[in-house]
């Protein structure tokens, strides 16, 4: 009897123990892990427990630490699916979601609401070690995404964000580390403005319900150094939209890995039960500075693109005048013509107003550029306010009209 009942019995426990994972993940490691990968963006974390579920690890009612600031509590779980252990002792996590955020406020009638959070391509370096941290903070994640956010009172939409997103893309064969941004669908429902001379201004420029978007890349390539904004750019629809462009140079992995390790302390200052001295905070933030006077600005534009803004806005000031909106715009060129009198450089005097006014008689979009020959040291800033007229010709600005 028994020859027959062992062979079964062992196949059925063959069975079963082939079908466990060979081993489990640990909420404790995972959560010690994802404490110290939090911390190289210079705030930390604590929650209250942790579970896991096959490849699933649900860690609830996290508590942020910001440096000078209170702690927050973030109520509820966050779930981490697709979990996988590395070789190095850390994780990769397809996927982290939360509970959407619901806040009222019945005394002020606010209600917030945030929904959809997710984060996708995570991973949590096996060790936080000074001197290797840049890879840890490139691998961090992917994408994070949001929304929609609305912020309503009594009932009524103020605010709103159709959907945030960020992603990050490379480095790959020494490329370019590229991050977007999109904040798409901003609205805002200024019609309730309390202050009237405001109201009359929502009413002129027509924005009583005002639609806009953010989008744009920042890049930076860890072979060359450089680092920048491209496209970056605010547009409120029917109004005008302005676009950045720049780049700095001397951001290489040295600076980075420094800048990464002042955001270590940042986060474990937080964590401290005393209160974190606005001195200590300062002193970091000057450590910051310090190490930034070894970089460049390379160059730099801002340009704006008018649909009715510029004349709505010139209609409102001549409106306080007792005149109109063309009469004022005359009157526009000829101080732009006087205020640029004291400029010593002639040539930037005359291209300037013609450009100025161009755009005075025809608003369709202005640009200011900066296009030094050589890249020009951060620290020549400092002394823009004793000779800012000197950094005209050091940064070889140039100003166009409609182009």
């Amino acid at each position: 009897m028994f020859d027959k009942v062992l062979p079964i019995t062992a196949l059925g426990a063959i069975a079963v123990l082939g079908a466990q994972p060979a081993w489990a993940l640990d909420a404790d490691q995972f959560g010690a892990r994802l404490k110290g990968a939090v911390e190289l963006l210079g705030v930390a974390i604590d929650y209250d427990s942790a579970s896991v579920t096959g490849d699933t690890v649900t860690l609830s009612d996290f508590t942020i630490f910001i440096p000078g600031e209170e702690k927050a509590r973030v109520p509820g779980d966050v779930v981490f699916s697709g979990v996988t252990e590395t070789a190095e002792g850390g994780f990769t996590i397809e996927t982290a979601t939360t509970a959407d955020l619901e806040i009222d406020d019945p005394e002020e009638g606010l209600s917030l609401s945030l929904r959809n959070v997710a984060m996708e391509g995570i991973t949590l370096p096996g060790s936080i070690e000074e001197g290797n941290l840049v890879p840890a903070v490139m691998n961090l994640y992917r994408s994070i995404s949001a929304g929609p956010l609305t912020v309503s009172q009594d009932g009524s939409e103020i605010f709103g964000i159709r959907r945030f997103s960020t992603t990050i893309e490379g480095p790959a064969d020494n490329s370019d580390v590229v991050s977007r941004l999109a904040v798409e669908g901003i609205s805002a429902d200024l019609s309730a403005v309390p202050d009237a001379e405001a109201q009359e201004i929502v009413a002129a420029l027509g924005i009583e319900r005002f639609s806009a978007v953010l989008t744009g890349d920042s890049v930076w390539n860890p072979e060359t150094s450089r680092a920048g904004i491209s496209d970056f750019t605010f547009a409120v629809k029917g109004l005008g939209s302005i676009t950045m462009d720049g780049a700095l140079t001397g951001f290489d992995r040295a600076f980075v890995e420094d800048l990464m390790a002042l955001n270590l302390q940042m986060a474990r200052l937080a964590q401290e039960d005393e209160e974190v001295l606005e001195s200590e905070i300062a002193r970091i933030e000057q450590t910051m500075l310090d190490r930034s006077a070894n970089t460049g600005i390379e160059g730099f534009s801002i340009r704006y693109n008018d649909e009715s803004l510029f004349m709505k806005a010139l209609d409102i000031a001549a409106a306080e005048q007792g005149i109109d909106g063309q009469t004022l715009a005359t009157g526009l060129k000829f101080m732009v013509s006087m205020g640029l009198t004291e400029l010593p450089d002639a040539a930037f005097k005359a291209m300037a107003t013609t450009q100025i006014n161009a755009f005075i008689d025809d608003p369709r979009n202005l640009t200011i550029s900066a296009e030094p020959d050589t890249p020009v040291d951060v620290t020549a800033l400092e002394n823009a306010e004793e000779d800012p007229l000197a950094l005209i010709e050091l940064f070889n600005i140039t100003i166009k009209a409609n182009q």
